[in-house]
């Protein structure tokens, strides 16, 4: 295992920056977390796909230590920073696995510019709507509420890790900061729903992708997995039992065994 390395990279001549987190060797692959904003520390299926790969892990503009959030409002604006954190980090063409809202920035990406992105693995992404079938408002649900439809076992020590708040008040006063700047950044582009019109574009992606849904997901319905699976070219589905919307950290085992050979198969 190797410890994560941490770094601000500066984007548009210093006009903004990203916080960006990596470690390990090998083939680049880009990690883009969530709607609940990048992970506190560097978890056990990052851990394991470092073993094999570079895995980076940038915060997403106006969440944790990255700035212009306020500037990025909608999609378009969202694939321009990442295309411009490509070419800031040096990378042509990268791997990359995103978890909802990552996900759905990486799906983005790869249906306008397919020349940058060699595969997705996309656990649980935004980005497609069912009028009858819709994905859980979580801006508008309780935290009682929202805890049990997003994982599987709530009272796991891994949702315990997760969940449990911050011990000190400096610790409180950081994280309700991030907590806040991370809802701005969020709603912009997944508020009222999170339908941005992928559906639209989704037939220009043509790279390899593996789709992967908790059996248990009750924010995005697994009933999504096959819905993904028709509209790509080129698309599997796993669906992970005892998961809930975070299947990385509840099954990271599981998670890791169906993506770490994807990686190797399709990776940049």
């Amino acid at each position: 295992m190797s410890a994560p390395s941490e770094r601000t990279v500066s984007l548009r001549g210093g006009t903004l920056t990203a916080r960006v987190r990596e470690a390990g060797d090998g083939p680049p692959v880009i990690y883009l977390h969530g709607a609940e904003g990048p992970l506190p520390s560097w978890p056990p299926f990052l851990e394991t796909l470092d073993r094999s790969h570079r895995m980076i892990s940038p915060d997403l503009p106006g969440f944790g230590g990255s700035t212009g959030g306020e500037g990025i409002n909608d999609v378009l604006d969202l694939s321009v920073y990442l295309l411009d954190l490509l070419d800031a980090l040096g990378l042509e063409r990268v791997a990359i696995v995103g978890h909802d809202l990552g996900g759905m920035a990486a799906a983005e990406l790869a249906a306008v510019a397919g020349n940058r992105v060699a595969s997705l693995a996309l656990i649980a992404p935004l980005g497609l709507w069912v009028d009858d079938d819709p994905i859980l408002d979580f801006y508008a649900t309780p935290r009682a509420d929202l805890t049990p439809l997003a994982w599987h076992d709530p009272a796991s020590g891994t949702a315990t890790a997760v969940l449990t708040p911050p011990q000190t008040e400096a610790e409180a006063q950081i994280a309700a900061l991030e907590l806040n700047h991370g809802l701005a950044a969020s709603t912009r582009l997944l508020w009222p729903i999170p339908d941005r019109g992928l559906k639209r574009r989704i037939h220009r992606i043509i790279c390899p992708a593996l789709l992967i849904w908790g059996a248990s997901d009750g924010v995005v319905p697994p009933t999504y997995g096959p819905r993904w699976k028709s509209a790509l070219s080129d698309a599997r589905l796993e669906v992970v039992p005892g998961a809930g919307h975070y299947p990385m950290l509840e099954q990271p085992t599981a998670v890791t065994d169906a993506i770490t050979p994807f990686l190797r198969l399709h990776g940049a």
